[in-house]
């Protein structure tokens, strides 16, 4: 099983879920808000905050009704370097999806530590490649992807040496239904892929991002704002920090419960005496009297013979009297 490395955690199996608050466009090319976003995403508890990085020219058709949408919320370059400067004092990772090579580079160049490609890239086989070039942790999204152009990307990026490489499940709907979410799919690349997986979620709320990490999810990637009525085309889907909070809270929550593999007992031999039970004298039995079942009955405390020998017992004769709720003992019987 593949782990990525970074700095100071690893991110896979038997690690603290990674979570990440998705900044994306939120920021409404606004620095003060994007770096608003950074200090309200370390305070909830998420691991980083991602932005996306991006010439809108370089990467979209001016007759594209996106278009618009992103050169309005094109940061200028050097808002980047300043907001990871700002991230990394507060003590939270900062990321950032690349759309173009001339942006991966420039992130490259100012210390990211950890590239993100998304959905709509995984079949951008030249800034695939490109990206994994840089040596370094690649986080991967899968939104509209079969299985093949799943295992095409991987591959294209191992051509190039970079097998450190986690994916996302996600649905690239804005917002995503919750039946179509398919958690299920999250173990099922975990066994086929044999690498950190995480759910890149796109549902209202937080009961889904939360459901997947019962599922195994090792990351988790949630849409992030300030305020869901900003204007601006996710804040609707976006969390909330109080949702951030909450969602945090109850990711830790339940990667606690999951515990490991296997059946595992943890409470003690005295906790169990106190809840089972003991074969006991239903009625006073005088000697040498041949026990019924009806003559006997079953109770707390299980600190005597346990249930199961009811049908050894039975038919057995008594050596001494036994009064009635006297547990009973092998001592007892002939």
């Amino acid at each position: 099983m593949i782990e990525l490395k970074l700095n100071k955690r690893s991110i896979g199996v038997g690690y603290p879920t990674f979570i990440i608050a998705e900044a994306g466009l939120n920021h409404n090319a606004d620095y003060q808000i994007a770096r608003e976003l950074i200090a309200a995403a370390a305070e909830s508890g998420a691991d980083a905050v991602k932005f996306q990085t991006f010439d809108t020219d370089e990467f979209i058709l001016p007759s594209s009704p996106y278009y618009s949408i992103f050169k309005n919320s094109e940061l200028p370059r050097d808002d980047f370097s300043r907001l990871k400067e700002y991230a990394d004092s507060i003590g939270i990772l900062f990321l950032s999806t690349p759309f173009d090579m001339e942006s991966a580079d420039y992130l490259d160049q100012i210390g990211v530590s950890m590239f993100k490609i998304a959905s709509c890239d995984l079949t951008n086989i030249p800034l695939v490649r490109h990206i994994a070039r840089k040596n370094k942790p690649i986080l991967l999204s899968t939104g509209m992807a079969s299985m093949h152009e799943v295992f095409q990307s991987l591959d294209s990026m191992q051509q190039e040496g970079n097998n450190e490489v986690g994916l996302f499940h996600c649905i690239a709907h804005y917002p995503a239904k919750e039946d179509e979410m398919n958690l299920r799919a999250i173990p099922y690349m975990a066994e086929v892929f044999q690498r950190p997986i995480g759910l890149s979620d796109h549902t209202l709320g937080i009961s889904i991002p939360n459901a997947s990490v019962a599922l195994g999810a090792n990351m988790i990637e949630k849409h992030f704002t300030l305020d869901k009525e900003m204007a601006g085309p996710d804040h609707q889907l976006s969390a909330t920090p109080d949702e951030m909070r909450e969602m945090v809270k109850v990711a830790r929550s339940v990667e606690s419960a999951l515990g490991s593999y296997g059946k595992i007992v943890p409470e003690s031999d005295e906790h169990k005496n106190v809840l089972r039970r003991s074969l006991t004298a239903r009625v006073d039995i005088p000697t040498g009297v041949t026990l019924t079942q009806d003559m006997i009955c079953i109770k707390r405390p299980g600190d005597g013979l346990p249930p199961e020998l009811m049908d050894s017992i039975v038919g057995r004769q008594s050596k001494v009297a036994i009064e009635k709720n006297q547990q009973l003992n092998l001592r007892h019987l002939e």
